[in-house]
């Protein structure tokens, strides 16, 4: 059988030979690009990542070059950079690859066993990270990708802590430059026995030719003939002379031949060529690949006749020893092969063994699977001892991969005599294929294995731990001992005990937030190390992130409470700033743990606020603040603890004496801790006074004639809670008016004077930024109805104005003048006279129309704020169902006329008592009015949802404004009165977003009105806001649509989205 692409090579070279001028018949000359046979230079560049010290290949740097084809030779300037000048120039150690990644031990270890190695060329340079120029040229490089891996060579095991020091970083660029040839003469294979292709040549120094090898192809054979030395006719040169063939061959897979490569088969001529000056290259090629020739000629001219053949692969030419299966699956074996499960074993000894070679490109013959060194760290072996084996490709280049077995019987005992095997005996061979990180999957019990990315590339690496090296994480020649492991989790735990000191300290002088936090800095120091210990004395008992994140804050939160009090502040300030610090540390340890700001503000922070207190004490006392024995037996100890840890945790900790050093860096910030902590903490106003009585004396001196604005500084905070006599509210009341004269003599913003209901509203705010907070709201509408007078008495003066101009130009012309604001034929429609048409419509409504009922019991439930937004909902509802076509008959119940809400409906609507408005407003119960089966309460809490709006049904709306849609205040006054319940559908039409199911009163009804007049609730929930909902769209319901709706015009499958828009917009201009 002939292949599609040996059929299509065939048609080519016949065109070829058709269209040449060669005279001999069987002469075929194949070049490509005949005529522009120069070279060209094609460049590119590639940079790294900065690169960092860690000493395991997740460090490295991966970069990736393309050579083109036919490149005769690839120069790579490389160049490595720090990234600060003050930055010492390091080892930098590259490697150079084709095809995938290259393998190496940066840590220096071992690799495990049944490791494969590539048998391909990997290139190698040391380099200092300096800025200096440094050259790689290979000769004849494989075509395609190109890797780079770079890495740091370890140097220093110093543990640096973060924006201590300058981080240096090394930066690889590379650029490469490569010398293409298009100097090549293709060749024309002979593909069956009946053809005999020839390429006649002559030959001084070196020609390249390529032929293309198509799949299946089992052998290649390079034939020489006629090879003869050609010499001058003028010289006397013996026919015997001319007959030498000095020619050398070297044939490659995809690339220009290179003695260097183990992939580049070669021979010398001169050795073989007999009186017909032939010579013979026979070689396994590479499938469906380019293959390249060059043949050299040494001392003269040589001319030649070159041919190339392919055997192909069958059934015949295979020995029934061994198969070859292509890409590790059994389903490629060749030829006839892949019909027969079993490999039938020519047996004549009881032991059987099974041989095999990986390899990558080129499947490996007979002589190579028998030796065993020759297929280097391919080779795996089977027998009756040793049944299975495997072997371990890290990075594997891409492309066909093989694997040659080859099946052998021996004896058990060599010294026994030998038996034969049974002929009808066969055993099968299992190959299998496991992709998966680092080794299977896992990196031993003493490492973790991880996925990395460096640039566009993605590998995985393992990260070992306890000293342990190598690919796989089982070298263990610098591995720590077992009891040097226990000693470290002993000494990073143990050591934290130095902290009960402190406690104890703390609790004797009756600082309690100072001894809790000293006490889960403790704790959680002594279980983030138990369980960052990477051996088998590790204990986890959270998270690590969270035990991380607990130690670094509680470590840094003990020393913010130290230093807060040891600054003898005020207890305002005291706790104020105790909150702010646990805050503030919080937020900076979650961004940046290991960053030097995250320690360094808050303890500059609290320096100054420690120097500032005590030089305000100095001055008031005016004497030395703290006492001298204090200075002795704590400051300066405390001060010298702290430095000597916080040098030795900075500068002194590597990689060998970390649980040493940083054991007693815990144990010297414990003490510091404990000799810092003061002696006593007070509320201090003055000398000798204490709480209680600093009060008394503020309320004394606040009772009296308008005292300075200093007494109001000396305690900023007033509460009126806790004094529930008549006489200290009387007091207090005097203490408000004196603050807000206060604040309108310093200029503050509060409005020049109050109501008596704004003076009552004040009283009732327990604390001063309350009570600001309320005055400055009342100053912003004092200034808005300042502007609104302003705007009035313009436009007045503008309107004066206008009329002027109006009588001036009738003056003037004294015709009739048509146009805006002018005379007009059509008739003008005034307010008054559409309220009347609204009023009737309401009344209307009174007589004959549905009533729904507002209930206003709950003011006991809102404050003032909410009062007020309940009252201004009722009147937009009251105006919504005033304007719409059909109107229900409104009727407010519970009314008090003391009460807020009504007060403020009152305002809003200064004619809601005149007999003209219409409204109905009952002080009793809607109990009275109408019987129970003939109400429904409305209520957002339960589960019973309106189907449709019923006529014979008087709705009650809860008057309640909860915008925090908590307490189910009116579900609860429902079940108690016995009503029954109902809600708005709206989890059946709308897709609810976050937040409280909730509506406004004036929202509600809305919707009411819109489902009771047009029947389509798709359309009155259009009054819920869109803010509220993940997306509006229309949705079918969850119950069949109403008979109402099947009828006439409103047929259901007729309504679509182009319907719904223009009934929108038709709706809307009723309105």
């Amino acid at each position: 059988m002939i292949t599609v692409s040996q059929f299509m090579l065939i048609i080519w070279g016949f065109f070829l030979f058709c269209s040449s001028e060669a005279s001999d018949p069987h002469l075929a000359v194949i070049a490509g690009d005949l005529g522009n046979a120069t070279d060209w230079i094609q460049q590119e560049k590639a940079y790294g990542t900065p690169m960092h010290v860690k000493n395991s290949y997740e460090s490295a740097n991966i970069l990736h070059m393309h050579v083109p084809q036919q490149t005769k030779i690839a120069y790579w300037k490389v160049r490595v950079n720090e990234s600060h000048t003050i930055c010492p120039a390091r080892n930098v150690s590259l490697l150079l690859q084709h095809g995938s990644y290259p393998v190496t031990s940066i840590d220096g270890g071992k690799f495990p066993e049944n490791f494969y190695f590539p048998l391909v060329t990997t290139y190698t340079l040391q380099s200092l990270s300096d800025s200096s120029l440094h050259w790689v040229n290979v000769t004849n490089p494989i075509p395609g990708h190109w890797y780079i891996l770079a890495y740091l060579n370890s140097e220093d095991d110093r543990i640096t802590q973060k924006d201590l020091a300058v981080k240096c970083l090394a930066t690889v660029y590379i650029e490469g430059e490569y010398h293409v040839t298009n100097d090549v003469i293709i060749i024309l294979p002979q593909v069956h026995d009946y053809q005999d292709i020839k390429l006649y040549q002559s030959v001084t120094g070196s020609q390249l030719y390529k032929f293309y090898v198509p799949s299946d192809t089992w052998r290649v054979r390079v034939n020489i003939t006629k090879c003869l030395r050609v010499v001058h006719p003028d010289s006397d040169t013996s026919a015997e002379d001319m007959r030498g063939c000095s020619l050398l061959l070297s044939v490659s897979p995809a690339a220009f031949p290179n003695i260097l490569r183990n992939n580049t088969m070669w021979k010398n001529c001169s050795e073989e060529a007999g009186d017909e000056g032939s010579c013979t290259l026979d070689f396994t090629p590479k499938e469906d690949a380019w293959h390249y020739l060059s043949v050299s000629a040494y001392g003269s001219t040589v001319s030649f006749a070159l041919s190339v053949g392919y055997h192909s692969c069958s059934y015949e030419a295979l020995e029934q020893q061994y198969m070859v299966m292509t890409e590790l699956l059994p389903s490629h074996i060749c030829a006839s092969l892949l019909k027969s499960q079993n490999v039938n074993l020519d047996a004549r000894t009881q032991g059987r063994k099974v041989i095999g070679c990986l390899s990558q490109m080129v499947w490996s013959d007979y002589n190579t699977l028998l030796g065993s060194t020759a297929c280097g760290s391919g080779f795996i072996q089977v027998n009756n001892t040793n049944p299975s084996e495997y072997l371990h490709v890290p990075y594997p280049l891409p492309g066909l991969w093989y694997l040659s077995l080859f099946a052998l019987c021996y004896p058990f005992n060599i010294s026994s005599s030998s038996e034969p095997c049974e002929d009808d005996k066969s055993f099968k061979v299992l190959v299998s294929l496991i992709n998966a990180p680092c080794v299977l999957g896992s990196c031993g019990q003493h490492g973790k294995c991880y996925t990395y990315f460096s640039g566009m590339h993605l590998f995985s690496s393992c990260r070992c731990f306890l000293g342990y090296t190598g690919w796989d994480c089982s070298d263990d020649s610098k591995a720590m001992q077992d009891y040097e492991l226990l000693l470290s989790t002993l000494l990073l735990t143990l050591s934290n005990i130095m902290f009960i000191p402190a406690l104890l300290v703390s609790l004797y002088r009756h600082l309690y937030p100072e001894a809790l936090v000293y006490f889960f800095t403790m704790f959680f120091s002594t279980f983030y190390h138990a369980c960052d210990q990477s051996s088998t004395y590790y204990f986890c008992l959270m998270k690590y992130d969270v035990l991380q994140f607990c130690d670094f804050y509680s470590g840094l939160l003990a020393l913010w409470v130290t230093v807060i009090a040891m600054a003898d502040l005020p207890f305002t300030l005291y706790s104020s700033l105790h909150l702010l610090g646990a805050i503030g540390l919080a937020l900076g340890v979650q961004y940046d743990r290991q960053g030097l700001w995250v320690f360094l503000i808050p303890f500059l922070s609290a320096f100054f606020i420690l120097t500032v207190s005590w030089v305000a004490h100095c001055r008031s006392k005016r004497s030395c603040f703290p006492k001298k024995p204090y200075w002795y037996s704590g400051l300066l100890p405390g001060i010298l603890f702290f430095a000597v840890g916080l040098t030795m945790y900075a500068f002194l900790q590597t990689n060998d004496n970390y649980k040493f050093v940083h054991s007693a860096w815990h144990m010297c910030i414990a003490l510091a801790i404990c000799f810092l902590v003061p002696r006593s903490k007070g509320f201090i106003i003055d000398e000798g006074t204490n709480q209680s009585e600093s009060k008394q004396m503020y309320e004394e001196q606040a009772v009296g004639a308008m005292s300075p604005p200093a007494q109001l500084r000396l305690f900023p905070a007033l509460t009126l809670r806790g004094f529930g006599s008549t006489e200290n509210e009387e007091r207090l009341q005097k203490i408000i008016h004196m603050e807000f004269s206060l604040w309108q003599e310093t200029g503050e913003k509060v409005p020049q004077s109050l109501t008596p209901e704004q003076w009552k509203n004040l009283y009732n705010l327990p604390s001063r930024a309350g009570r600001k907070k309320y005055l400055l709201y009342l100053f912003k509408v004092e200034k808005a109805k300042e502007k609104q007078v302003i705007k009035k008495e313009e436009a007045a003066q503008l309107r004066e104005v206008y009329l002027a101009q109006r009588r001036e130009e009738r003056a003037k012309n004294p015709h009739i003048i048509y146009g805006l604001a002018k005379n007009t034929i059509l008739l003008k429609v005034y307010d008054k006279t559409m309220d009347m048409f609204h009023n009737y419509k309401v009344f209307n409504a009174m007589l004959w129309g549905q009533s729904i009922v507002f209930d206003l019991s709950y003011d006991s439930y809102m404050n003032q704020r909410e009062c007020l937004n309940c009252a201004d909902q009722i009147q937009m509802a009251l105006a919504a169902n005033r304007r719409h076509a059909d109107p229900f008959h409104v009727q407010l119940c519970h009314v008090d006329a003391q009460s807020p809400t009504y007060r403020a409906l009152e305002k809003f609507i200064p004619t809601i008592r005149e007999p003209t408005y219409p409204l109905s407003i009952h002080e009793h119960s809607y109990l009275n009015l109408y019987p129970k089966d003939k109400l429904v309460y409305l209520t957002p809490h339960c589960r019973e949802e309106i189907k449709e709006v019923d006529d014979d049904v008087t709705y009650i709306i809860g008057a309640i404004v909860d915008k925090s849609g908590g307490d189910p205040i009116s579900l609860a006054k429902a079940k108690r009165l016995g009503i029954r319940m109902q809600k708005l559908p709206l989890d059946t039409y709308l897709n609810w977003g976050m937040g409280h199911k909730t509506l406004t009163l004036n929202q509600v009804m809305e919707i009411l009105l819109d489902a009771k007049h047009y029947k389509d609730w798709k359309y009155a929930l259009r009054h819920v806001p869109k803010r509220k909902l993940i997306k509006f769209q229309n949705l079918q319901p969850k119950y069949p649509v109403p008979a109402v709706l099947q009828k006439g015009t409103l047929k259901a499958e007729a309504i679509n989205e182009k319907v719904w828009q223009g009934r929108v917009q038709r709706f809307d201009r009723q309105s």
